[in-house]
């Protein structure tokens, strides 16, 4: 477990991607030079000289391609600036780290990595033999187009990442998978309820070491520990929180004492909220985008639109893959895991009340959060419609009906009409099937 949290952090520096093609090209341009120099040597005897790469040639060539893979490199990072300022004053800052983690980004930056490195290691191996050679100088060429083809590509992928409704596409599809993976839990059974009594062993209280956001709990190796240590856990967070140092994070019933280092090893804790198992964070990204929207500074009320949209999409495969499960028992159905859950009127609260509150003077804007509403109710389970038939009512109040336009009133009356529709069939075909 240790391992692997370890693993999980050094992942997710920018540095990890490139410093690994790095190490790679050097071991690739020793060997292949060690091959070049020693084993192919005999070979270049029966070769016709014009094929043979002199040392001036060669210095010549690498000097070349060195200061052309760090113009392309230089011109790759100034992308990258562009981009991170148009994400930080337009859309949101948490979304930096998907295009800093997209996996076109770090390739094409540890492929620059790779050809500089490889080009300036080959450049000084092959001025100390002093020897013609072929193999490097050719392995090198093929490098350098290496190279310009994925600057290319790395081009087109910036173009596309500035386009706002890329973002929130992706972020969007992103959301989804973690809606997916959060309540997916392999060889783990789970209850919304436990009628027996759990806490008849002493009870230990385990602190938070440091500070952070919980990122991420590992469920499966928790519950294996728990069943081995035949205790009782329960976690005193939510995967997203930040969590102080000093504060209880664990709580657990067992005959015997316990690691808290050991137990502390099952949550990864981080400088900054990750969407890996934070379905909300995930969400949050596409309402940010919305609130900025809808600011005076851009006042792009048609992206904040789009964005409410993706969020009634998101809920509504939410509200069919919801649990309220916080019991979580080993392979012999004995409890080991207690873990709460946030309700599903925390997501959609949270996705709609600082819209509400910054957007509530456009009507353009409260009519799609009307719609995104309507399409909740008619696409998610029936088991929220209660809480949407409440939370519909406060998106209501928001606006004040006596102030609008005789246009804007109608507008506005069209959208709640529709929704107090779908609402009352959802109800009423609800009923039926129960």
């Amino acid at each position: 477990m240790k391992q692997q949290k370890w693993y999980v952090k050094v992942r997710d520096k920018f540095w990890f991607v490139p410093g690994c093609y790095g190490i790679l090209s050097l071991i690739i341009v020793i060997g292949t030079s060690i091959m070049d120099q020693q084993l192919l040597r005999p070979v270049y005897n029966n070769v016709p000289s014009m094929l043979l790469v002199e040392n001036n040639t060669a210095t010549s060539l690498y000097s070349a391609l060195v200061t052309a893979l760090l113009t392309l490199t230089t011109i790759s990072f100034s992308s990258i600036m562009v981009v991170l300022t148009t994400y930080a004053t337009q859309f949101t800052p948490r979304a930096l780290q998907d295009f800093m983690k997209s996996p076109t980004t770090q390739h094409t930056l540890g492929v620059f990595t790779f050809g500089v490195l490889f080009t300036l290691v080959n450049m000084l191996l092959f001025s100390s033999e002093g020897n013609n050679q072929i193999l490097m100088p050719m392995l090198t060429v093929f490098v350098a187009l290496g190279c310009l083809a994925f600057f290319i590509i790395f081009i087109y992928h910036s173009t596309q990442w500035l386009q706002v409704n890329h973002l929130i596409s992706h972020i969007r599809s992103d959301a989804s998978r973690v809606i997916q993976d959060a309540y997916t839990y392999s060889g783990v059974n789970s209850f919304s309820e436990w009628n027996g009594n759990f806490r008849n062993d002493e009870e230990t209280i385990v602190h938070a070491e440091r500070s952070g956001y919980t990122n991420m709990v590992k469920m499966p190796e928790l519950i294996a520990w728990a069943r081995q240590e035949e205790a009782v856990v329960e976690c005193l967070f939510q995967v997203g929180a930040y969590v102080h140092q000093g504060e209880p994070l664990f709580r657990y019933w067992s005959k015997q004492s316990l690691s808290p280092k050991i137990l502390r090893g099952f949550v990864l804790v981080g400088e900054e909220r990750s969407n890996v198992q934070d379905i909300e964070f995930s969400m949050q990204k596409i309402v940010e985008i919305a609130l900025r929207a809808i600011s005076p500074a851009i006042n792009d009320p048609h992206t904040a639109a789009n964005c409410i949209n993706r969020i009634g999409a998101l809920l509504s495969e939410l509200s069919h893959e919801h649990r309220n499960d916080q019991y979580f028992v080993d392979k012999q159905d004995e409890l080991r895991l207690f873990m709460p859950v946030k309700p599903f009127r925390e997501y959609l609260y949270k996705s709609f009340y600082q819209i509400r509150l910054y957007g509530r003077e456009d009507i353009s804007v409260m009519a799609a959060c009307m719609e995104a509403l309507t399409m909740l109710v008619k696409t998610g389970d029936s088991s929220v419609l209660k809480e949407v038939e409440s939370f519909s009512f406060y998106m209501e109040r928001a606006v004040e009906d006596e102030q609008l336009a005789d246009w804007d009133r109608e507008y506005w009356h069209t959208r709640v009409q529709e929704k107090d529709t779908a609402l009352h069939q959802a109800l009423t075909k609800s009923k039926q099937i129960t």
